[in-house]
Formats: C-alpha cells, structure tokens, sequence
C-alpha cells in the first residue's frame, strides 16, 4: 500500500492518473488546503475540473480532517496515521464525485452548495495572509544567528552538520511552543516525546525551513508569496506522516526531504 499526498499542482496531471491506474493500493490523500485552492477562480468549473481525475478512482481517496482538527491531535505513534483520516468524508467521497457530475448538469442547488464552499475557502485563504505575515516576523531574524558555513548548508540543501540540527530543532521547539500556546480552546499538550509526531512542530519545521532558506540567499518575500509558500510547506508537513509528495513543485518537495531527514534524527 502507498499513500502519497497530492499537491493542488498535481490534480489535473497525467502523472496522477498514472499513480491511480498503476494500483489499487495507491491512494491519493487529500488535505483541506489542496480542496481549497480545487475552489479557486470559478468555484463550478475549477471543483469540477481539478476532481476529474480523482473522481475516477474514488476508493483510491483519502479525506483528512481539517488542519484546525489536526493540529490538537496526539502524537502518539501508534495510530498515527489513521487519526489524522477524516472517515466519513473518505467514505462519502464516491458520492461527492457524483454530485460534482449533477451539478455539471445544472442541478441548481447543488451549485449553489459548490459556490458557497468556493467563497469560504477564499475567505480562509485570506485570512492566511495574516498569519503568513506573523510567521514571518518570527522566524526571519533567527536566521541572522547562523553562521557562513550554516547558510552556505541551508542554501545548498545540504543540512548534515549536527551543529545546525541542532540549531533548526531547538528554534522549532520554541516556536511550536509559541503555537500551541495561541490555539484557541482546551488543548492537551504533547509530551516531548510526542512532539514531533504532531502536525503543529512539522509544520513549523517546514515553514522554519522554508524562510530561512529565503533568507540564506538574501532574499525577502511579498506576504501574498509567503501565504502560498506557507500552504506548500503545510503539504510537505503532511507528507511526512505518510509515503511522500506527488508535486512538482521543487521548493516544496525539497523541503519535503529536508524536513524528513531532520526528523530522522530526533529519538522516537
């Protein structure tokens, strides 16, 4: 059994199809951003249009729940996965590719369902750019503490010296703190341990990766850049509890391997 993540850049390639028919044991799990960004532009067609392929092999789906969800999960390692997996909307899959095709024939109602769907997930997109902007300003003045030889290693993507490992854990550990701190509601806060099972610290590792990164080649970021890069690295965070990415996008993907070859070294 293979389960990969698919990135939004993915749902109309061919190379998903060929993922799909390959096997029935590969499935293709989805993440709530990638059904957001499935909305954008025209809700009726781009739904439609981005599900296509998927639609043909609905058993081959895998929902997960929503980040907000997620992210107050345990970390406990048995189980893990399956945790994270939204059942009945994996279940009802087979019947949302259905009603997908009624609404392509002009069923009004469900259009309208299709349209709503479309302006709250821009509306929560937008509402990214804030954190986006938060992120950053957390993160981006950590990167003056690294030496040469560090950013000459991060700009390279050649992270091996223990001494940035350690660097990049501890600055995570911090800001994963910080995280589950402005969560709203009662949270169970996770042993250390369990920690970096949690979407919360792989999360943060990826878009710590992410924007110093940036930063080792000198380079800044408008805020609408940094929310669209924020996005991929909550793909390659998910990615990393199951078999890997299906994207082409170079940015996420290598970030992706960065951020599982870190995690490799933390005792579990």
């Amino acid at each position: 059994m293979q389960r990969k993540v698919i990135d939004s850049n993915q749902l109309r390639s061919e190379s998903l199809r060929r993922y799909l028919k390959a096997s029935r044991q590969s499935f293709a799990v989805m993440t709530d951003y990638v059904a957001m960004e499935a909305y954008k532009g025209n809700a009726l067609i781009t739904i439609t249009e981005s599900m296509e392929i998927v639609s043909d092999y609905p058993g081959q789906v895998i929902v997960l729940k929503g980040t907000r969800d997620v992210s107050v999960l345990s970390g406990r390692l048995a189980g893990l996965q399956s945790r994270m997996i939204d059942e009945h909307q994996t279940r009802g899959f087979a019947t949302f590719a259905r009603f997908l095709k009624v609404a392509q024939r002009g069923d009004l109602e469900i259009q309208r369902q299709i349209l709503d769907n479309g302006k709250a997930a821009t509306a929560h997109m937008e509402n990214m750019l804030t954190t986006a902007a938060e992120i950053t300003a957390v993160i981006a003045p950590l990167v003056r503490d690294f030496s040469d030889e560090n950013k000459a290693e991060i700009r390279n993507s050649t992270i091996g010296s223990q001494e940035l490992i350690n660097k990049i854990i501890g600055a995570v550990l911090e800001i994963s703190a910080q995280v589950y701190r402005s969560l709203p509601g009662p949270v169970n806060l996770p042993t250390f341990k369990e920690l970096p099972n949690t979407l919360v610290f792989r999360a943060v590792l990826c878009c710590y990766l992410m924007v110093i990164e940036r930063g080792a080649n000198g380079g800044g970021a408008p805020v609408i850049k940094v929310r669209n890069d924020m996005v991929d690295m909550y793909i390659a965070a998910y990615a990393t509890f199951f078999d890997g990415v299906l994207s082409r996008d170079g940015k996420l993907t290598r970030i992706h391997y960065l951020a599982r070859m870190i995690l490799k070294e933390l005792p579990q």
